[in-house]
């Protein structure tokens, strides 16, 4: 959680910088929302802004998350190469379980984990427009997809359990339990 005394001295360089007179209201405003950055974030993202920014208007509070948490599209971006790197070294038998939720929800919005494992090469590049534009959709609002590799998907047609899950991004074997 952002420390007010670091978020006062962030936003006063920022009103400083760009001439504007910061109301207590307004400073309300910009706290409220940026109040789960760490100290660190919001002190990197004021000096990117002070260091990059070419017009003379202070950012707004979504422009300061941007530099925090990067744009949407970046994140698509990303989401897309941790679930192609998951193909490659996971593939279609096992059962990945991702750490980011809207990554397995994509998934499963577009048929599946074999499905997308099974898809040729030249076709991935429309899969990941499809994969990107989704991808943010399900961010803001999660499904909570259970993915199923094929051996956990036909053990689970005759009644076998099986566990073939394989996490992907790091997180604990809560994930892997589904405690999370």
């Amino acid at each position: 959680m952002l420390n007010e005394t670091v978020f006062s001295k962030g936003l006063f360089a920022l009103s400083e910088v760009f001439n504007r007179n910061i109301s207590d209201t307004l400073s309300e405003i910009y706290y409220d929302v940026l109040k789960n950055a760490t100290d660190d974030q919001f002190k990197n993202a004021v000096n990117q802004i002070i260091q990059t920014n070419k017009y003379n208007c202070m950012p707004k509070p979504a422009e300061i998350l941007e530099h925090i948490y990067g744009k949407p599209q970046d994140k698509s971006l990303e989401a897309w190469e941790i679930t192609l790197n998951a193909v490659r070294s996971v593939g279609g038998y096992k059962t990945p379980v991702f750490e980011d939720q809207a990554i397995s929800d994509t998934i499963q919005h577009l048929g599946g984990w074999v499905k997308l494992c099974d898809t040729p090469t030249a076709e991935m590049v429309w899969v990941q427009k499809e994969f990107e534009k989704f991808y943010s959709i399900f961010k803001r609002n999660p499904r909570n997809a259970k993915l199923n590799g094929l051996i956990d998907y036909e053990n689970g047609q005759i009644g076998e359990k099986t566990d073939t899950q394989v996490l992907i991004g790091g997180r604990k074997q809560e994930l892997l339990k589904g405690e999370v």
